[in-house]
């Protein structure tokens, strides 16, 4: 095996400009890569070429820049009086034909060099590799001495640099803060490292390329931590080769190990988990550049100006310990599963174990049992934990509709209530219908909200419960299988363990005034279920088996499960497709691979009537205790889209439950009292200048107006607020389907 050593020229031409090569190539052109933001006439100006307008004439250097991100490759002929830069003669020669590994290595040792290049030789057949190595100089020299021959592979060159290739200001690649997944890692610091910070010259890859590459029969770009999983059939170059593009796009996961000897050095073969709700974060790409042709483009992550589109995809995983020091963890624990597609490499031999006892393994765990053991949970019966402060009015509604179509109990925490919903509570209490407790918040450094859904974990009517869900007295679960109850959605989707059951907001309908009377029966205008904006317009609440799986509730799922408890869960969605697995974790909206209406969704009605919103406003709120419930909210949450009546039928049986109810003359009183009190609240704030203007503004005509254009608004619109649509917008008589307005940060929009 060959192992040949090669340095960039990175020479200074002037202060804040560079050039990392220049590269004389065989059909007769000068490729000239410049460092940074430098351009070509930063070029000029320094003095080492000419313009073409004081060259003209055939045989000068005349040049054109084409861009790739902020550093272009400038191209020109080679002149007869040639360049002060000196180019290097390409060397593609040594390449020729082969099938080559294109990287980088950033602190890796030669064993895992090593490793790295026996593995791609033996699993896809690579008999070249062109290594840039991001260490200062003779780091190069060290890894060529050390590195000693490997089974398959013929050339291997080393390329480094007399400068640093990294960002200036930004710290090493190999810091914490650049692990995605380290916990804590947001709030750790480092310096500046240029010589091991994230690559700063974009078109490094085209360098490489055009100086050793582009000769080869494939190249594959992937760093030294980066494994490409074989696949049976082809290996990653024959795809290349197979594709009309020439590429084949290589989609990664980060892995890790379980745990490594004291000591030692982690090596490729040690990492056999990943995260069991790990996201495709990751791309890199093979290329077979004869297919691909001389215009492609190449990027750190892609292939432009191919001549087909790139339809083929390979897996690959990205060995995490191997390009991060420090003993601080790269992941929590909890979040690991083994990954099969690791382990058979290793057990296979494709992969070479880097010690003879093989890679520690996770131990065996057994499903994880609740922080108390629980009682058995009896199958059927469903619980609701809710917090509550000042919803007197609208709390016998909520309760009977529920208690309708399935709910067998309810846990709620008050806290700071001054509309009787403490005394509302306590009667349906007595009666054996609820439980209320006080809200423990005071006593702890959470929100309310937050408080009462760890309180809840613990309490005697959770662990009795069979299914569990966590929900606010503004929604309600609207099930659209068979006559809407709960056991109807439970026959249809079968044995589950969680099913997630999307908001569909519900606006005021232009319903100014409060009335004491039925919220679903009163506002039925909503968003469409195609609008994804704001972020709040598919967020979720979700239904989970009270089995000891998850050890904490969540305010829109729940949480705290070991990563081996997402393997063989059931998790669907409202419409009874599975859940993805990037969403078990951390997920509280749905996306639009998750998100689904068929079987049952959540009416959210979080604005209910102005007046209403009135009191909200002034109650505030019990989890983002912080934020003003004002004009954004209304402006996020008000909805008038579409009509949707899915709800109705199921309200007969709401209304006898809640005339039940009312039946009982304490219970009637206790109501009465909490709707006179609201009224009193209405007219009290109506009366303030400041909350009469609010009142006034949300209930205008522009207001009214926005309601129904939510469809067309991206994120942006939402974070700018309802002042950022400009007055055009909202005074065209109808908008194009397709039409979308967005907000640029300095205001401007387009």
């Amino acid at each position: 095996m060959k192992i040949l050593r090669r340095r960039l020229a990175c020479t200074k031409v002037a202060e804040g400009v560079s050039v990392l090569d220049a590269i004389e190539g065989s059909d007769g052109m000068i490729r000239i890569f410049l460092t940074g933001g430098a351009t070509i006439q930063d070029l000029m100006l320094a003095g080492p070429l000419r313009p073409p307008a004081a060259v003209g004439g055939a045989g000068g250097p005349i040049l054109t820049a084409q861009r790739l991100g902020a550093g272009p490759v400038t191209l020109g002929p080679v002149g007869a009086a040639g360049t002060p830069l000196a180019p290097v003669a390409e060397e593609t020669a040594l390449l020729a034909g082969r099938r080559c590994l294109m990287g980088q290595i950033n602190g890796q040792d030669a064993a895992q060099l090593r490793d790295w290049l026996a593995f791609n030789a033996q699993a896809h057949g690579a008999d070249g590799a062109v290594v840039l190595v991001r260490d200062p100089p003779p780091r190069a020299d060290d890894l060529a001495r050390d590195l000693g021959p490997v089974a398959g592979m013929k050339t291997v060159i080393l390329v480094d640099a007399p400068i640093p290739l990294g960002a200036a200001d930004a710290p090493s690649e190999r810091a914490i803060l650049n692990a995605p997944d380290a916990p804590g890692r947001r709030h750790a610091t480092a310096p500046p490292e240029p010589w091991t910070s994230p690559l700063g010259p974009v078109a490094m890859s085209e360098l490489l390329r055009w100086r050793f590459l582009d000769r080869a029969e494939g190249v594959a770009s992937i760093d030294v931590s980066d494994l490409i999983l074989p696949e049976t059939g082809a290996s990653v170059f024959e795809r290349a080769r197979a594709t009309v593009a020439g590429v084949v796009a290589l989609i990664g996961k980060r892995a890790y190990p379980w745990e490594l000897p004291e000591g030692a050095a982690p090596r490729h073969a040690d990492h056999i988990c990943v995260a069991a709700d790990a996201r495709t974060g990751h791309s890199r790409w093979c290329v077979a550049p004869e297919i691909a042709g001389p215009a492609a483009i190449w990027r750190a992550s892609q292939i432009l100006r191919t001549r087909g589109r790139v339809a083929d995809n390979m897996a690959f995983r990205r060995c995490m310990a191997l390009r991060h020091d420090g003993d601080q963890p790269l992941i929590t624990r909890k979040r690991l599963v083994e990954d099969p597609a690791l382990v058979a490499l290793i057990e296979g031999g494709t992969l070479a174990a880097a010690r003879a006892e093989g890679p520690r393994r996770m131990p065996a765990q057994p499903r994880p049992a609740r922080k108390e053991a629980p009682a058995t949970p009896r199958e059927g019966r469903t619980l609701i934990v809710s917090t509550m402060k000042d919803e007197g009015p609208f709390i016998l509604e909520w309760i009977a509709y529920h208690r309708a179509i399935g709910v067998d109990d309810f846990l709620i925490y008050t806290n700071d209530c001054s509309d009787g919903t403490d005394r509302m509570l306590d009667l349906l209490a007595a009666r054996g219908i609820l439980a209320r407790r006080d809200n423990p918040y005071r006593d702890t450094d959470l929100k309310p909200q937050h408080a009462a859904l760890r309180a809840a974990e613990t309490d005697p009517r959770v662990r009795e419960a069979g299914w569990v869900i966590c929900m606010d007295v503004d929604e309600f679960i609207n099930i659209h299988a068979g006559e809407g109850r709960l056991s109807d959605l439970h026959a249809v989707l079968g044995e589950v363990d969680l099913v997630s059951l999307t908001w569909r907001l519900f606006g005021n309908g232009d319903i100014t005034g409060f009335e004491d009377a039925p919220v679903t029966r009163r506002f039925t205008l909503c968003a469409a279920k195609d609008t994804r904006n704001p972020l709040q317009a598919w967020g979720i609440k979700t239904l989970f088996r009270n089995d000891g799986t998850f050890q904490r509730f969540g305010v829109h799922r729940p949480r705290g499960a070991e990563a081996t408890a997402y393997q063989g869960l059931r998790w669907v969605n409202g419409s009874g497709r599975p859940v993805p697995p990037n969403m078990f974790r951390n997920a509280w909206r749905s996306t639009p691979e998750s998100v689904g209406y068929e079987l049952a969704g959540i009416n959210h009605y979080a604005v209910r009537s102005a007046e209403s919103f009135l009191v909200k406003r002034d109650r505030g709120r019990v989890n983002h205790v912080d934020r003003d419930q004002g004009l954004p909210y209304w402006f996020r949450m008000n909805h008038n889209v579409e009509e949707d009546l899915s709800i109705q039928p199921r309200l007969a049986l709401m209304e006898a439950e809640l005339a039940r109810l009312m039946a009982d003359p304490e219970i009637a009183a206790a109501h009465l009292a909490a709707v006179a009190h609201h009224r009193a609240r209405i007219a009290d704030l109506r009366a303030r200048p400041d909350w009469a203007d609010f009142y006034s503004e949300i209930t205008g005509a522009r207001m009214r107006r926005l309601s129904r254009l939510h469809r067309h608004f991206d994120r942006s619109v939402y974070d700018a607020g309802p002042q950022s649509v400009p007055d055009e917008v909202v005074q065209r008589r109808a908008l194009p389907q397709r039409f979308r307005l967005a907000v640029k940060v300095d205001g401007v929009v387009h």
